[in-house]
């Protein structure tokens, strides 16, 4: 197939949507050769925070020299971004090729009787091939949904399983509570293998008397996995974190024995994604890695992760945030509030339709002056008349602060935000561009980034 003709086919596979389960993997993996079998992999689950922690490690292990395959999804730009190795996506026509293959296969199976592999199957099993066939040395590897019934954990073994925060999202597909969802999770725990865990801070969300015991039930759950499959368990210590500084250019912080470390990326919750990396560190190096200590300190200092509480411009401030569930809209309110008082603040604001919208409005609503409502172009989009209505139902029981206005389309909803802020002046006004990294790509092209 030719570039086109297979980007075709990823979305016409698209459309059938998806499940979660491992039987076709196992007979797709089989098919092409078991390609997972002769890598080794570093295994990411978790509610939020997954991609900063993939892009902080792969940033190290590169510095220390290391060929790292990486696998992510959803992407911001464009499609070969989810399969990255040491600096470079997959270019097309390894992409072309890989799907080629795998298209042949997928037709054999539906010949016999088997179901179609889903565009997630096939492109987690792309992404095997084309990391052996650039023989990495280590693959980090993102769980799309969930853990234990997800495409990615076919994987045989893994050097190391990480969980980061988890929190209420996908609700009655992965559980209905904390603990089911953290048990879904979990499941990418496999005999042996170390994992290091984010110590629960999710709980600040559900605002409840139960708040302690969800946390604690999160840590059982895990420490239950661990115990069953033999697994060693680490939890990061946010009492041994010592911010140093702080602003919207990025955060210094010492944690254990761990000095003046910088990294670019802002927000509390980075700082605790930076320490499941230090952590995950610590356990490669007892299984051998080579990581110079130098490494570390620049890998962080270095990495760069689009799209998450990323600053694009100073004057006037412009953030681009992923928040897409409870748990991100509650990370950003907290950046907002400590970065972003002093500044009239508009938020253009999309969000998709299976998402928890409504808590995501009342932690955003009360620091806006402006929300722009904006219809993502997405499947699974909430139209902006939608949210625009959900969010005057929010201030009508609660009160309003924020101006509310409908955006229309994404590039609409820019030119009305640019409005806006000729009206007012760049100094003291912020613009914050939230609701899903799905569209985060079309928000840089219309912003000129």
């Amino acid at each position: 197939m030719t570039i086109e003709e297979t980007m075709a086919y990823i979305q016409a596979v698209t459309k059938k949507g998806s499940v979660l389960g491992l039987e076709n993997m196992a007979e797709l993996t089989k098919r092409v050769g078991h390609p997972e079998a002769d890598l080794h992999f570093v295994h990411i689950a978790g509610t939020n925070g997954k991609g900063s922690v993939v892009a902080m490690l792969s940033s190290i292990l590169e510095e220390a020299g290391f060929r790292v395959g990486r696998y992510i999804s959803p992407t911001i730009n464009y499609y070969n971004e989810r399969i990255h190795v040491s600096g470079m996506d997959i270019p097309d026509e390894a992409l072309a090729r890989h799907m080629t293959t795998l298209k042949k296969a997928a037709e054999d199976m539906v010949e016999e009787g088997l179901e179609h592999p889903t565009a997630f199957e096939l492109e987690t099993v792309l992404g095997f091939l084309y990391f052996k066939e650039c023989a990495c040395d280590v693959v980090l590897l993102e769980c799309g949904m969930g853990g234990l019934l997800d495409a990615t954990n076919i994987i045989p073994k893994k050097d190391l399983a990480i969980l980061t925060s988890i929190s209420l999202d996908h609700v009655g597909i992965l559980g209905n509570t904390l603990e089911e969802i953290a048990r879904n999770k979990a499941g990418i725990i496999t005999p042996g293998c170390e994992v290091v865990l984010y110590a629960p801070d999710c709980v600040e969300l559900l605002n409840t008397p139960e708040d302690s015991k969800e946390g604690a039930a999160v840590v059982e759950v895990v420490r239950n996995a661990c115990k069953e499959a033999g697994a060693f368990l680490t939890i990061t210590e946010p009492e041994k974190l010592q911010v140093i500084s702080d602003s919207l250019q990025g955060q210094r912080f010492s944690y254990k024995d761990w000095e003046e470390v910088a990294i670019p990326l802002i927000g509390e919750h980075q700082l605790r994604n930076a320490m499941v990396v230090l952590e995950a560190v610590e356990v490669l190096l007892r299984k051998g890695y080579e990581i110079p200590k130098e490494a570390v300190y620049r890998g962080l200092s270095h990495t760069y992760w689009p799209g998450r509480l990323e600053l694009v411009s100073s004057r006037p401030v412009i953030l681009l945030d992923g928040a897409h569930n409870p748990d991100g809209a509650y990370k950003l309110s907290r950046c907002m509030k400590k970065y972003l008082s002093r500044y009239l603040t508009i938020v253009i604001m999309g969000v998709l339709r299976d998402k928890d919208y409504p808590k995501m409005i009342e932690q955003i609503e009360p620091l806006a002056n402006v929300i722009i409502t904006i219809d993502p172009d997405n499947a699974r989009a909430l139209s902006d008349e939608e949210l625009e209505r959900a969010i005057l139902a929010y201030q009508k029981e609660h009160g309003a602060r924020a101006q509310v206005l409908h955006g229309g389309r994404i590039e609409s909803g820019v030119e009305l935000a640019n409005q806006l802020i000729l009206q007012l002046g760049t100094q003291d006004v912020a613009l914050v561009v939230m609701g899903s990294l799905s569209f985060q790509g079309d928000f840089r092209r219309y912003l000129g980034i």
